[in-house]
């Protein structure tokens, strides 16, 4: 079987956990992927826009950019007809449906976050995508209960996590750590738990491990006394998971955010590392399950990190129990037949 897999960009989460990931364990049963992914991703908004400029005076200029980035999925949708399936991560651009209509071989839409909720037309967007895919496969419940307005064929595989490439490593820290792992646009929950933050490090003499792909801009926490900062790598990612105590992933509660799949606190728990999480979304089920880290709610998290902090064994047995749970349930090797299954099921219904 041959796939071509349309993404969202080199660098774009969603892209290397969710499709890329998968590619090694797929060539082994025989379905190769070819990935095809714009050289500017998606979600790069226009350079060089002056703050504070009305919408109408850079229109021209923004269509030109979504023409140019959509001019980088031409070359693959020519080479279509070569495949037997398309494997879609979620739309071309945000909140808008444009090329997808020239996709005319049978296509499985990946998507792992709440995308009908993205400007200008999300909706409307993702109704289309929904109804013309063969198969839709939804990184979570929540995802997955919106998408079947629009289609019967609906399956949920979590954003699954490569255990054989992010495992427990035998380090020891010479200063008790929190991590943080994640995406800039992500900093807005850090900042909302901010001042529970200095509380807990200040009281413990304890630090913050953030990787990302730039720094935060905190109000109080003070870079090198409170926080150190980790450009994002993945060559690193298991390193830099080992180098913390106990993972944190703080989330406000919104239909975004429910949308979530929890991937960061997945990969905390596969490195064997106890979490610390907001009871928001995937999050409840994964902990109600795994029982593998302490939920906090606004003002908990001071004394919820000081639960951890001060008991070795609960964290070690926490993470023992988020690492088996992991690998039982979220691992690459937990939901390949799902995917190979969909993957054949689509194909046989075009030949036929």
């Amino acid at each position: 079987m041959r796939i071509i897999a349309f993404t969202s960009g080199y660098k774009v989460p969603s892209a290397i956990y969710r499709i890329r990931e998968y590619l090694d364990y797929l060539r082994e049963l025989n379905i190769n992927v070819d990935e095809y992914y714009p050289y500017i991703n998606k979600n790069e908004p226009p350079p060089y826009v002056p703050t504070g400029l009305q919408f109408k005076y850079i229109a021209p200029y923004v269509i030109f950019w979504f023409l140019f980035k959509l001019s980088f999925r031409v070359r693959a949708l020519l080479k279509q007809s070569e495949y037997d399936v398309a494997w879609l991560n979620r739309e071309f651009l945000p909140g808008l449906y444009t090329l997808e209509r020239f996709i005319k071989i049978p296509y499985v839409l990946d998507f792992d976050d709440a995308i009908w909720l993205s400007k200008p037309k999300g909706e409307d967007s993702f109704k289309l995508l929904c109804e013309n895919a063969a198969h839709i496969v939804a990184g979570n419940d929540f995802l997955a209960e919106k998408a079947m307005k629009y289609n019967v064929n609906v399956s949920v595989i979590p954003t699954s996590v490569d255990t054989n490439k992010i495992y427990p490593l035998n380090l020891v820290n010479l200063k008790f750590t929190l991590g943080w792992v994640g995406t800039a646009a992500n900093f807005i929950y850090l900042y909302d738990i901010e001042m529970e933050l200095v509380e807990f490090l200040e009281k413990t003499e304890s630090q913050l491990l953030i990787v990302s792909n730039i720094k935060p801009v905190f109000s109080n926490l003070v870079e090198g006394k409170h926080w150190k900062f980790r450009l994002w790598d993945k060559n690193d990612e298991n390193i830099f998971f080992n180098e913390i105590d106990v993972g944190i992933m703080p989330l406000a509660e919104s239909d975004w955010e429910k949308g979530k799949c929890s991937f960061k606190m997945l990969q905390y728990l596969a490195a064997g590392k106890p979490v610390v999480v907001s009871p928001v979304g995937t999050n409840v089920n994964i902990l109600n399950k795994g029982n593998c880290g302490l939920f906090a709610n606004a003002n908990e998290w001071a004394d919820k990190l000081s639960i951890l902090y001060y008991s070795c064994s609960l964290r070690a047995e926490m993470g023992l129990r988020g690492r088996n749970f992991v690998c039982d349930n979220y691992s690459i090797e937990a939901n390949i037949d799902k995917l190979r299954t969909i993957f054949e099921e689509v194909a046989n219904e075009k030949r036929t």
